[in-house]
């Protein structure tokens, strides 16, 4: 086993007869916008506001592995 998710998270979940019916940038449209609020207002977590977005990081190497998930 030579890779291993360790925090992939769901972030939009639709049919996929909605790509023909209403198209990509419909769907995603209602995802960005969410971002959006995460970003600028945030969401409230045990009484403290969090703010957040995406992020992602692609690395192949050892040396990347070890710092970061150790």
């Amino acid at each position: 086993m030579q890779s291993k998710d360790y925090s992939t998270q769901l972030a939009v979940l639709f049919d996929n007869a909605y790509i023909k019916k209403y198209g990509y940038d419909r769907i995603l449209d209602r995802l960005i916008k969410d971002l959006e609020i995460l970003e600028t207002v945030g969401i409230e977590i045990d009484g403290k506001m969090i703010k957040g977005s995406i992020t992602y990081v692609c690395a192949d190497s050892l040396g990347f592995n070890l710092a970061v998930f150790n």
